[in-house]
């Protein structure tokens, strides 16, 4: 810290005769005169002194008859004074002074916390629908009303908090909890029929009639759980069928791999095309837009500028280009066998609706193409939906 002080403050080092020496500062302490960091060096000794007690040092040393020389100016006052007919470095000083003043009275980041089904970039275009984004001047932003007039005009946040921080703004949210839906349709009277075919593994009927039983073969449309039901008494009331009934349905799925593939070989050519945005405005580095090459791949990346750890309203985006030319090559069986079974595997994920019962798959190699056949049982609900339609007698005119 004191040598930071005295940079600031600004130094002499001064070069004394070695015999002399200690007398001179024997005297400077007696008339406290300040001096510090003595070394001897050969014949002499240098001590460092302030901006401020090297006159009286160097006057102590001529009313003893000691020979003292400047031999080093350290700090501050004496780089100004170096540079004072520089004017140019001045106002740019004053000129980043200003824009870092500028820069910390404006928003230039936002971050969202507490979302959870709500996207980012939904919470962000409310945001600056009410005047909250990117280069929004602090002083001019009301947080607590702002947030109120969002919650009033955005039914899924039950809460929203903005804090602002320097220059970042954080947005805690909290989202609305949907009130549960009812695990059947309540409305309308209904029957439930097989949305496809399959083989009975359960049925359970909440309301209404079951109209087959475990082990029975159904196909699609056929009446599982009847929305007519007779009681007791042998009278017939209509009622909205609910419940569920699984059954092992069987899918079959293709797969394709050619065995003569076509790829990519990157070469060793790249383009680099670079823009910078000062609060927004983009500056653009290169001279045209088009790609450099004919046959590439884009990697973009986007970096804040900052100074001193501020964030300021600059941005450094680059896109680099890296030429490919297409080639042709083959993969073994192996391979192929690799890659159908990854494409099983997201068709399992993507389309199989409930458990998995068997899979039993077939392989061939035709047309020099591997081909994978797989014969899928899946254990689901088949029960779909269906209202009851009425049919009135006409009546007369």
């Amino acid at each position: 810290m004191n040598r930071l002080i005295r940079s600031f403050l600004g130094s002499y080092t001064i070069l004394l005769p070695k015999d002399k020496a200690p007398a001179l500062f024997n005297k400077s302490k007696e008339k406290e005169v300040f001096f510090f960091s003595p070394l001897a060096e050969g014949d002499s000794v240098s001590v460092k002194v302030s901006l401020f007690s090297c006159k009286a040092f160097l006057e102590l040393a001529e009313a003893q008859g000691i020979q003292a020389e400047i031999t080093e100016r350290k700090g501050l006052p004496f780089l100004v004074s170096r540079y004072r007919k520089r004017y140019g470095i001045y106002i740019g000083i004053i000129l980043s002074a200003v824009f870092m003043l500028f820069s910390s009275m404006h928003i230039w980041e936002i971050n969202v916390t507490g979302n959870q089904n709500i996207k980012k970039d939904e919470i962000l275009k409310i945001l600056a629908l009410h005047g909250v984004s990117v280069g929004t001047f602090i002083p001019d932003l009301d947080a607590d009303l702002t947030a109120e007039y969002i919650l009033l005009e955005y039914p899924p946040l039950s809460s929203l908090a903005i804090n602002v921080k320097g220059t970042v703004a954080t947005v805690d949210v909290i989202e609305r909890v949907q009130k549960p839906e009812n695990e059947f349709e309540e409305d309308g009277y209904c029957n439930l029929v097989a949305s496809e075919d399959g083989i009975i593994t359960n049925v359970i009927a909440a309301e209404g009639h079951p109209e087959i039983k475990i082990g029975d073969v159904v196909t699609e449309g056929q009446l599982l759980v009847n929305g007519i039901v007779e009681n007791r008494y042998g009278a017939f009331k209509i009622v909205n069928a609910k419940g569920y009934v699984y059954a092992d349905v069987y899918h079959t799925a293709e797969f394709e791999i050619p065995l003569n593939c076509t790829g990519k070989e990157y070469t060793s050519k790249e383009s680099v095309k670079s823009e910078i945005y000062i609060i927004g405005f983009p500056i653009r580095l290169y001279r045209t837009q088009e790609s450099p090459f004919e046959s590439c791949d884009i990697t973009a990346t986007e970096t804040d500028l900052k100074i001193f750890g501020l964030k300021l309203p600059v941005k450094i985006s680059k896109a680099v280009y890296r030429e490919y030319r297409t080639v042709e090559y083959e993969i073994t069986e192996q391979e192929a066998s690799k890659k159908a079974e990854k494409a099983l595997s997201l068709w399992w994920e993507k389309e199989a609706e409930g458990e998995i019962v068997s899979i039993d798959c077939e392989t061939e190699i035709k047309n020099n193409v591997y081909c994978l056949k797989a014969h899928v049982v899946i254990n689901k609900n088949i029960a779909l939906r269906q209202e009851i339609q009425f049919n009135y007698p006409n009546k007369p005119f």
